[in-house]
């Protein structure tokens, strides 16, 4: 594969796009990403826990906006080991990351509610209902029997959203190509589902296999097999700041609901907010104890059972949700 492929700014099914010099191809990718409706209704889908009644905990158009922040960084970071690729190209590192960015802000676009429990309901249902199968090729049946959002994802952004438009959108090669967590159908022959991670779902629905088609050629992805290519080098990057995110934030949400502890969640992130090599960093903010030196001149003597909450600890518990966005 040619980084010169793998980063084409040229549009699906559409030629001699005029050139912006102060917004690149990939920046009005991810405008146009952000403005459509497909991306404005993640903001009613359950990113972890469903129906929660507080307003402080992801759903998937949050998450999604925050996957975008660190894909971009990501994105960036890579883009420098490449510079001298990306010269040739009259392209920047931040090009790169604006690649990352797009592709990341539409990761779940095309998630049913409820993620994959809504996933695995849809294929239920067709299981349950063979009868409305009949007459469908077996990929197309694979397709419906084994549901995926990944997939949808392709065919809102490369199909249903704009869907006057030949190629809906009208995404550029290069941010579809690292959209694509799995760039395979449903079924290949000789290639069994799950035996890469790349390998264990479908991207793309046979009806959008000619769209692939046309993504894969521009980009020069290796093909591994009929209906199967390799990754595009970016979805690697776009997978990592998936997993960066709801690795970390799930566990801010399920301390705010209720579900794990304020230490459980402490243990298992203070590792990675202070690695080894890396002393934990003193706080500007008042100790505890010097924050009681406070408390005692300013507090009226007849609150002496909430300086004793405070002392238990549970104020201090309560002070860091207030801090990360939440009321007492």
């Amino acid at each position: 594969m040619d980084w010169k492929n793998l980063l084409s700014w040229e549009r699906l099914w559409k030629k001699d796009e005029h050139e912006d010099p102060e917004r690149s191809a990939f920046q009005r990718d991810f405008d146009r990403i952000v403005f459509s409706s497909s991306f404005r209704r993640l903001q009613d889908k359950t990113q972890v826990f469903p129906m929660a009644e507080s307003d402080y905990v992801r759903t998937r158009l949050t998450h999604s906006i925050e996957v975008s922040s660190v894909g971009r960084s990501l994105g960036k970071k890579a883009g420098t080991h490449i510079k001298g690729e990306l010269e040739n190209l009259r392209l920047v590192p931040a090009h790169v990351g604006e690649i990352v960015a797009a592709a990341c802000l539409a990761h779940d676009i095309g998630n049913p509610p409820f993620g994959h429990s809504g996933e695995e309901a849809i294929a239920d249902w067709f299981k349950s209902n063979p009868d409305v199968l009949d007459g469908l090729s077996p990929v197309q049946r694979e397709d419906l029997l084994k549901f995926e959002g990944n997939a949808q994802g392709f065919r809102q952004l490369t199909r249903l959203q704009h869907r006057h438009n030949k190629g809906g959108m009208q995404i550029t090669h290069a941010v579809l190509g690292a959209f694509t967590k799995y760039p395979r159908q449903s079924l290949v022959d000789g290639l069994p589902a799950g035996k890469r991670v790349s390998e264990k779902k479908h991207g793309f629905f046979d009806q959008d296999r000619a769209t692939f088609e046309e993504v894969a050629a521009k980009l020069g992805l290796e093909r591994k097999a009929v209906g199967a290519w390799a990754r595009h080098p970016l979805a690697f990057l776009v997978e990592a700041a998936d997993d960066i995110c709801y690795h970390i934030v799930d566990f801010e949400d399920g301390h705010r609901l209720g579900r794990v502890t304020f230490q459980e969640a402490a243990d298992h992130l203070r590792p990675i907010a202070f690695p080894k090599e890396r002393p934990e960093e003193k706080t500007t903010y008042p100790t505890i104890d010097e924050g009681d030196k406070v408390a005692r001149g300013a507090v009226p003597s007849g609150a002496g059972n909430r300086h004793a909450h405070w002392r238990g600890g549970n104020g201090v518990q309560r002070q860091l949700s207030q801090d990360a966005g939440r009321p007492p």
